[in-house]
């Protein structure tokens, strides 16, 4: 307990405040990486008072003496029962609309067990329905899932950080890929720390080209694109695309042209030549943060004017040609307007903008700001990746670059990329937290 009360000062006062740029989920205390898992538990009393019936609503007062409604519609709807749920399938198979059901229903008769566990509804139809308390609790209707129990899963808050802060952290978000390939708890911290920090680095790798592809047997799906599975990055004559060329790539996310860009990429590095040719991180949500508190219009503008992007050409390695649009802001915000996905780059970045020329000079302004602050050297984390190592980051979070190649350096230097999604890997992080579980 003293422990995690010096703790919650520290992040009482920390400058990097949460009210500014956050997900709106509780935070995960972790231990090391590849530790043993540690999963949430709740002391939250998830036994019933008493229930009360309104018209329309039920009202359930709980033994710690906080008070839930739920509308009697959302109740009827969510029946658990065999006629209403598909057990194997975990699909509502009750369709309340096709049973000509009014939305302005109150279940004839409430009755709640004696222990407080369960409630059982009766229905003017006839039909029960059987609720448990801990069902109820976790499936309480208010904006945040601080009452949730443990079997649901919380995921962090991402931890922003500068150039100096992920120096130090780095040498703890590294896995060795055997064992990310083969222990369910390390796969687990992993995307934890992942989803925390917005970047990895998996060790261990080995220098040969397709491992990436190892990673769908093991961890998630690869996003295909014009470039293939995965793609080389690797200095070419006439480069239809800047990252194949040996000059330094300024800083972007990838494939902002497509309507869903890839959450996550991966860049394995086979080869590397003398010195030079750094990859460089920017936590991009952290860059927001400090926009926030200087001007928060500056981040509304880039939240709010569209613009497009776009990329077209051959692939060399695939041997596909290609023409992509797409249209984003710089910056998408949620309804609460919590920073949600970053789009930033020179190089893909169309003409056209959807706005009048007032709000376009406004718009350049806050583009600069974002831009200027991504470069500077207290926010630029950089690192050379080793033969064997793979970087892995959050592509809606980070924004990312390279330093020049000399010509020697370009000579050798080879990276494998590939891209994987979002919903896969949480999908992942779902199940193993299911597992754990039981």
């Amino acid at each position: 307990v003293p422990a995690l009360r010096q703790c919650s000062a520290r992040l009482s006062s920390s400058t990097l405040s949460s009210k500014h740029v956050r997900w709106s989920r509780p935070p995960l205390l972790l231990s090391s990486p590849i530790y043993p898992v540690r999963l949430h538990s709740t002391s939250i009393n998830t036994s019933i008072s008493s229930v009360h019936r309104t018209e329309n609503f039920l009202e359930v007062t709980w033994r710690d003496r906080r008070t839930s409604r739920y509308p009697s519609i959302f109740l009827r709807d969510t029946c658990q029962c065999a006629k209403c749920w598909h057990k194997s399938s975990q699909q509502r198979s009750y369709d309340f609309i096709r049973d000509g059901l009014n939305t302005d229903i109150t279940p004839q008769h409430v009755t709640l067990s004696s222990d407080g566990k369960s409630i059982i509804l009766l229905w003017h139809d006839g039909h029960e329905t059987i609720l448990d308390a801990t069902w109820l609790n976790d499936h309480e209707l208010c904006p945040d899932n601080t009452h949730l129990s443990s079997k649901y899963l919380r995921l962090p808050e991402p931890a922003l950080w500068s150039a100096s802060e992920m120096a130090k952290k780095i040498d703890n978000l590294r896995f060795p890929l055997h064992r990310l390939f083969n222990e369910s708890e390390v796969v687990y911290n992993w995307l934890i720390q992942l989803l925390t920090h917005g970047m990895t680095i998996v060790t261990e790798a080995g220098t040969e080209p397709g491992t990436l592809k190892k990673f769908r047997e093991h961890v998630a799906l690869l996003k295909e694109t014009a470039y293939g599975e995965t793609y080389f990055v690797k200095s070419i004559a006439e480069a239809n695309n800047l990252a194949y060329d040996a000059s330094a790539l300024s800083l972007h996310t990838d494939l902002p042209y497509l309507d869903h860009e890839p959450g996550i990429v991966m860049l394995h590095c086979l080869s590397q030549g003398p010195p030079g040719g750094e990859t460089f991180f920017t936590d991009g949500f952290q860059v927001l943060n400090r926009i926030r508190q200087e001007d928060p219009l500056l981040v509304e503008t880039l939240s709010e004017v569209v613009v497009r992007w776009a990329s077209r050409g051959h692939d060399p390695h695939s041997g596909r040609s290609y023409h992509y649009e797409a249209e984003h802001p710089v910056v998408t915000l949620s309804k609460s307007k919590q920073v949600e996905q970053v789009y930033f780059g020179f190089f893909n970045r169309d003409s056209r903008l959807s706005t009048d020329p007032d709000t376009a000079f406004q718009w350049y302004k806050a583009f600069h700001r974002f831009g200027q602050l991504s470069e500077d050297e207290n926010n630029q984390f950089r690192y050379q990746l080793k033969p064997g190592e793979i970087a892995i980051f959050d592509n809606r979070r980070l924004v990312h670059g390279r330093g020049p190649l000399s010509k020697a350096a370009a000579a050798v230097r080879c990276l494998e990329g590939g891209y994987c999604a979002w919903d896969d890997l949480l999908s992942k992080l779902r199940v193993l937290h299911r597992e754990f579980q039981a």
